[in-house]
């Protein structure tokens, strides 16, 4: 079994941008050598940071993201709120 990584939204941005060790790091999880664990939240970062800061179309933002969500392992996160 492959090890598992959180990969955040700089590395995956890095990734599609630059090249370099976060290219590495995506490369690795496409050739199914790591698996890439990711969540809603971080999926939603992406697409925000893709449309706002790079200016890239909406269909490809969404082509992006459909790209990361197919190679990655999608997990939901349970959020507890404590209130004083």
């Amino acid at each position: 079994m492959a090890k598992r990584a959180v990969i955040d939204t700089n590395i995956w941005l890095s990734a599609l941008y630059f090249a370099g060790k976060p290219s590495q790091i995506v490369s690795l999880v496409e050739d199914k050598k790591l698996t890439s664990v990711i969540s809603s939240f971080i999926l939603e970062e992406i697409r925000e940071k893709l449309l706002l800061k790079f200016n890239t179309p909406v269909f490809l933002s969404n082509a992006t993201i459909s790209h990361i969500k197919s190679i990655s392992k999608v997990v939901l996160l349970n959020i507890i709120l404590i209130c004083a």
